[in-house]
């Protein structure tokens, strides 16, 4: 009886942490050609005095083609920060992945600290939009 306990425990406390870990992912823009698609994780969105902060994916194919330090990837994963008030952006931090949503293995990450002022393209204007207005 105690192992039975101890097994559906652990399945339990498995699962809720599986649970809690879960991403939301939804396409949120591509290239008319379909080989970049941009997928938000919309449970990662977080709005604090007129900052917005979200976490977002870009999914590349074919992945072969495109490489960071000679290693080709799959998925960029961004975590973009919106001032809204201003039209400011910057990308809080980004990682390079061999698989798709940012899975797989890490090849390369980094940050940046610098804001950009209304140099929004064709996949972060979208999400300003969904951000701010």
């Amino acid at each position: 009886m105690k192992k039975f306990l101890y097994v559906m425990t652990a399945a339990l406390i498995t699962l809720t942490t599986a649970a809690a870990q879960a991403e939301n992912w939804v396409e949120i823009a591509s290239t008319a050609d379909g080989d970049i698609k941009q997928y938000l994780d919309v449970d990662s969105i977080e709005r604090h005095l007129g900052t917005v902060t979200l976490t977002r994916v870009l999914e590349y194919k074919p992945s072969e083609l495109r490489k960071v330090n000679g290693v080709p990837y799959r998925s960029k994963r961004i975590q973009t920060e919106f001032e809204c008030d201003s039209r400011a952006m910057r990308q809080k931090y980004f990682s390079w992945h061999s698989a798709s949503k940012g899975k797989g293995v890490l090849i390369e990450d980094g940050s940046t600290v610098e804001w950009e002022i209304d140099s929004f393209d064709e996949f972060t204007l979208p999400l300003w939009k969904m951000a701010c207005e």
